[in-house]
């Protein structure tokens, strides 16, 4: 009887350990689990605030490669967009209303009158005579950023011949040379001018039926030139 009830408890105790020992291990796996899936939002949430960062991390020079960028462009000096002149025509004065024109690629702001088409192509002007809203391209006026040699060149292609001469026939300033501008109908003159470091041909032509008109408005445009550098 007492060895049947030793057996008995061996066999209980047996029961008992092996059920205990599963329990520790189901809660080990779960814990591992936990533990697994903790990680795993760990890292995720890491990867979400590196990439925050790395959105919000703006490179500082990008705002000032802007601000230099900026800084570079050239500033346009501030003149009213429009005045009224007075002119002469055959020993008459009138007035005139003259407008503003600028551009960025061009070294001097000039006012057109009204009745005249101002044109800019990088950095260089051509004006020509709009009477009675009547365009007309073969009287011109014109400043170009280019030496003698090819302005004398380019007026040649249009048809003009160029002969140097001493006197100033019209009123420019710093002329270094002017040349008399003929083609059969036309009259017309061109100067090499120098403004600080840079070297401009300013001229015109217009057919000689244009007389006073386009000469007192080419006087206009000269004397209201506003030049954007010393």
């Amino acid at each position: 009887m007492m060895q049947l009830l030793k057996a008995l408890f061996a066999m209980l105790l047996t029961f008992f350990l092996l059920t205990a020992c599963g329990t520790m291990d189901d809660d080990n796996e779960e814990n591992t689990g936990t533990n697994d899936q903790t990680e795993d939002m760990t890292s995720d949430e890491d990867e979400i605030d590196s990439d925050d960062e790395t959105d919000s991390d703006d490179d500082p020079s990008d705002d000032m490669d802007d601000e230099e960028t900026d800084d570079d462009q050239p500033s346009l000096p501030d003149l009213a967009e429009e005045k009224t002149v007075t002119m002469q025509i055959e020993g008459m004065e009138e007035t005139i209303q003259v407008d503003l024109h600028q551009d960025e690629a061009a070294d001097f702001s000039v006012y057109v009158p009204e009745d005249m088409l101002a044109e800019f192509d990088d950095g260089n002007i051509d004006i020509f005579t709009n009477f009675t809203a009547t365009l007309n391209r073969d009287a011109r006026f014109f400043i170009y950023e280019e030496d003698q040699d090819d302005m004398l060149e380019l007026l040649n292609a249009q048809g003009f011949t160029a002969e140097g001469v001493e006197d100033d026939a019209f009123v420019y300033t710093n002329s270094l040379a002017e040349w008399v501008l003929a083609k059969d109908g036309f009259t017309g003159r061109v100067s090499q001018q120098t403004h600080g470091d840079e070297t401009f041909m300013l001229g015109y032509h217009y057919p000689v039926e244009y007389g006073d008109g386009f000469s007192a408005r080419s006087a206009i445009i000269v004397d209201e030139l506003v030049w954007h550098k010393p």
